[in-house]
């Protein structure tokens, strides 16, 4: 860039420190995207064709088999109706939000083989894929500033902080859940701890 005598070079610098990502909360980070990130219960989140409220993780994880019924042991409090969820962008055609979600999803299970991952692996890998998605989602202009890929994962680590947190006392993060993308099979029962006596205590 061309300077003038004794004029230091203009610089535009991306806000991330006094004023930037860092300096929000969740709500004014949801805020920024266009349309904002709405979080809740599944069963409350106002549904359309082009809006789907997506489970973090996916529902199935939790199911013996399929999206419903019976669940695994570890997720006997898990209810797919009341789990927190994100509204995004539906259709699961080629580039939709959802699609892009489900895919990270299933790359994921597929990639475990018969492996049943922990709750907090698959939180793991979720953040990061909703991270990537919401890279691509538009912001508004007041926050057209600051630096995407920093608000991205700001995002992506408040939706994974809300679920944790409603999973507390329902699911523990260590727990196995099925490979559900993958359609595989619920974890193994643990077996009764054996007293020394050879009896079940």
């Amino acid at each position: 860039m061309a300077q003038t005598s004794g004029m230091a070079p203009a610089m535009i610098v991306k806000a991330g420190g006094a004023g930037g990502v860092a300096d929000m909360d969740c709500d004014a980070i949801f805020a920024c995207f266009d349309p904002p990130i709405v979080m809740g219960p599944h069963e409350d989140q106002e549904k359309s064709r082009e809006w789907q409220a997506e489970h973090v993780p996916p529902c199935s994880n939790f199911h013996v088999s399929g999206r419903g019924g019976a669940k695994i042991l570890g997720c006997l409090a898990f209810s797919t109706a009341k789990a927190m969820t994100w509204l995004v962008q539906d259709g699961q055609v080629l580039g939709t939000e959802h699609q892009q979600l489900t895919k990270a999803m299933r790359d994921f299970s597929q990639a475990n083989g018969t492996a049943n991952k922990s709750l907090k692996e698959w939180m793991d890998k979720y953040q990061e894929a909703a991270k990537d998605v919401l890279k691509k989602r538009k912001v508004k202009d007041h926050a057209k500033h600051l630096d995407k890929d920093e608000l991205a994962a700001a995002a992506a680590k408040c939706i994974r902080d809300k679920v944790d947190e409603s999973f507390k006392g329902k699911v523990e993060q260590d727990t196995p859940l099925r490979n559900g993308q993958a359609q595989g099979k619920p974890p193994a029962p643990q077996s009764a701890p054996v007293s020394s006596g050879g009896q079940a205590v």
